[in-house]
């Protein structure tokens, strides 16, 4: 990111990839560690995860194909 923000074309796409990595990796942290800190337990996690399993998998499966076609769309595999 650092290196694509030095080409002053790219300087868009080096903002718009720290904002994607933000938002897919460091936000999610940030919620389940403040869940955790206000009070919700290792057994309350694992009632929610096991209560919405079905719901988790279908949102990873769309956000996976989602990226492929974003793969595909951008011309990586040329």
């Amino acid at each position: 990111i650092m290196f694509i923000s030095t080409i002053p074309d790219l300087k868009a796409n080096a903002l718009f990839y720290l904002l994607f990595y933000n938002l897919m990796f460091v936000v999610p942290l940030v919620l389940v560690f403040s869940f955790t800190y206000w009070g919700t337990t290792s057994a309350q996690w694992a009632t929610l995860t096991n209560k919405n399993f079905g719901k988790i998998k279908m949102a990873m499966t769309l956000l996976f194909f989602g990226l492929a076609g974003l793969l595909f769309y951008s011309g990586i595999f040329y």
